[in-house]
């Protein structure tokens, strides 16, 4: 991009004027000197001063890890904790929480293939077939119903879903799962959960997106920072981020 500016600038015989945005560069003045070849005591960084922030609303975080000694692949949790996660935001049309959380999450992953089964897997635990809904099957979830055998031992567990039901009404209704990549562009805006890669980390601003989930750590803190950025961009949002450690 460096490279591009010069010689643009250049064929043009001009020095034009450059305008960046960024939420995540140190040292973001001189790297967009170094990136516009401009000095940099002539870049004017435009920040708000301390004084001038307002502080409101809450985000949550919460950090899960896979039990080894369970023998269950990690890739196991995230597909259990998305399956409850979606499930406890608004559902979809609804403000249950009064615009407080979304109706929308995104799960990244950072590697494509771990996007392909994490996608298909979420599809099969919804009780989808060849991408249709069978309708010989109901979604996993409604295993979580309260009403059912043993409830005392679910609770306990951490197997009876009650306020996700109470929320959704119901726990039989199928998530509608989307999927982005490189192979995949676009977001399909009726999809309750979108699974991503990288690609859909900056430039797309969704207001329903209450949550983000990560599955396992992600290659830089810069990257976290963005995906986490898809989240509460309505300010009375209190957006949640969701990750899930690897066993390492």
């Amino acid at each position: 991009v460096a490279l591009l500016l010069r010689r643009w600038s250049a064929l043009l015989n001009v020095k034009p004027r450059c305008a960046g945005l960024s939420a995540t560069l140190p040292q973001a003045q001189r790297f967009f000197a170094d990136l516009t070849g401009v000095k940099a005591d002539e870049v004017v960084c435009i920040a708000p001063a301390q004084e001038e922030m307002i502080s409101e609303g809450a985000e949550y975080n919460v950090v899960l890890r896979s039990d080894a000694s369970s023998q269950v692949a990690t890739l196991s949790t995230s597909i259990q904790a998305v399956m409850l996660l979606a499930r406890m935001l608004d559902p979809p049309g609804r403000t249950v929480s009064g615009g407080r959380f979304g109706s929308r999450s995104f799960v990244f992953t950072d590697d494509l293939d771990v996007t392909n089964r994490l996608f298909d897997n979420l599809l099969d635990a919804e009780a989808y077939r060849w991408r249709r809904p069978n309708p010989a099957r109901r979604p996993l979830a409604a295993l979580r119903e309260v009403v059912g055998p043993e409830r005392a031992e679910r609770e306990r567990d951490g197997q009876c879903w009650q306020m996700a039901e109470a929320l959704q009404t119901t726990l039989t209704n199928r998530l509608r799962i989307g999927r982005t990549s490189s192979r995949d562009p676009g977001v399909d805006a009726a999809a309750n959960v979108i699974v991503a890669t990288s690609t859909l980390e900056v430039g797309f601003n969704d207001p329903e997106v209450g949550a983000v989930f990560q599955h396992k750590a992600p290659r830089s803190a810069a990257s976290f920072l963005q995906r986490r950025g898809r989240a509460g961009r309505d300010r009375r949002m209190r957006p949640l981020t969701i990750t899930v450690l690897s066993d390492y």
